[in-house]
């Protein structure tokens, strides 16, 4: 897991373009006390209503998280829902240039009553109708110019009619010619339009309709027949609280167990997958850990009621919790660390390399985390005792250990601390207003 800590400092921000079905999603949130005198049903006392973009939407609020520039290419209606949505992807900072309003499509709403964290009941306000000719028309002679720039493209289906069977093959042919991997997150059983992708990414029950085979058929011979029929480079199946499982072309088989502390919801999470892999590959990442990073995020997704989308300070976090309970940083694992703390105010405690280590320091070194904000400690040293490093890290009061001045210089400039502590001998602790190269002794 020190790997994938690492790797994130290879995230940059990329430019992704998100088409599909967008979807507005409502959640009506209250609490039920009593059953209906007029038929045993419970009683919703709505709180709260509060709004978000779902379907294509939600892949696209995913990305958005994770600090990328994202364009949308899709349909609303000429309504109330359609001018909602498109405040609300524009609110998060999408480019909603590229969403046309189709004349008579009613924009595809999904209310959730939501009781104490519990989802009671989905009501959806739909028509499926397919994507008029005009607009899809105006699409395909755009093409070149929708593209751009683009460094990935995400295709999310929901089978609402907007993805037509000629807008698809347009639009994965432009992006295999001007080299933008294109990711699927498909619906249907008809996978063959889809082509030609970089990936193609179903639930287990969508790959095993695709085959259309029988679920006692292996996943290898599900895999076999949908890459054949497609040509795609990956396929990449999500099986639930099995985690996922990638095939490349030549089917060599890569399982990712999950890495769940808690099921609430599992709402979303294969948007928040599609985000994660599609910036990952956009970063020159393998596909295989994109997948992992991917499936990490997805089991942060289902651990929160509806649509959750997961920042990088949010990843950092857990990939750090997942590497061991590590404390101690080297400069590989700054920028995690630093991703960390940009959103957690933290105090720095700088100890000298002639300290010695003793009841009184331990005293101090607790006196400096009585505001209970992280303490962060720094060891002026080149060569820190492995022994001091390891008890120091012990410590309940000390949340991380940087061993390195190059590191801390670079993570201060960046996120400054709280509050500065500074330890020069076994005698005094002393606050600081600010700190500079000059403070910290080094031999």
């Amino acid at each position: 897991m020190v790997r994938l800590t690492n790797l994130l400092a290879q995230l940059k921000p990329i430019k992704a373009l998100v088409v599909g079905d967008f979807m507005l999603d409502k959640y009506t949130m209250g609490k039920v006390e009593r059953i209906s005198p007029e038929a045993p049903v419970c009683v919703l006392n709505v709180k709260q209503e509060t709004y978000q973009p779902g379907g294509a939407g939600n892949v696209a609020l995913n990305l958005l998280s994770l600090f990328c520039e994202v364009n949308v290419l899709g349909r609303v209606g000429d309504d109330a829902a359609g001018k909602e949505l498109i405040k609300w992807l524009n609110k998060y900072g999408a480019h909603t240039k590229y969403i046309y309003k189709q004349n008579h499509y009613p924009t595809p709403v999904k209310n959730r009553l939501i009781a104490d964290n519990q989802q009671m009941v989905r009501i959806d306000y739909e028509e499926i109708l397919p994507v008029d000719a005009a607009i899809e028309q105006e699409i395909i002679q755009s093409m070149d110019v929708i593209l751009g720039s683009m460094d990935i493209v995400c295709l999310s289906d929901y089978k609402k009619g907007f993805l037509s069977d000629r807008l698809i093959k347009k639009l994965i042919e432009v992006c295999n010619q001007k080299k933008i991997p294109i990711i699927v997150d498909p619906k249907g059983i008809e996978f063959v339009k889809y082509a030609n992708a970089t990936m193609i990414k179903p639930n287990l029950g969508e790959a095993y309709a695709a085959a259309k085979l029988e679920k006692s058929a292996s996943l290898e011979e599900v895999a076999k027949k949908i890459l054949s029929n497609t040509n795609a480079k990956y396929l990449l199946i999500t099986r639930s609280e099995k985690g996922m499982t990638l095939f490349s072309q030549d089917l060599i088989r890569y399982d990712f167990p999950v890495e769940i502390k808690e099921v609430v919801d599992v709402t979303g999470a294969g948007d928040t997958v599609l985000a994660m892999i599609s910036m990952a590959i956009a970063n020159n990442l393998t596909v295989d850990t994109a997948c992992r990073l991917a499936n990490i995020c997805a089991s942060m997704a289902v651990e929160h009621v509806g649509c959750r989308s997961i920042t990088l300070p949010e990843l950092s976090q857990r990939l750090l919790e997942l590497d061991g309970g590590n404390k101690i940083f080297e400069d590989a694992h700054i920028y995690a660390l630093g991703k960390v703390l940009e959103v957690t105010p933290y105090d720095l405690l700088c100890i000298d390399n002639t300290v010695e280590i003793n009841a009184k320091t331990i005293q101090m070194i607790r006196s400096a985390s009585v505001s209970k904000r992280p303490l962060l400690v720094y060891l002026g040293s080149t060569n820190p005792d492995e022994d001091l490093v390891s008890f120091l890290a012990s410590l309940k009061e000390i949340e991380f250990v940087i061993l390195y001045k190059k590191s801390l210089m670079e993570l201060i400039d960046k996120t400054p601390p709280h509050q500065i502590f500074h330890i020069r001998n076994s005698d005094e602790i002393m606050l600081c207003d600010k700190i500079s190269l000059s403070d910290i002794q080094m031999v």
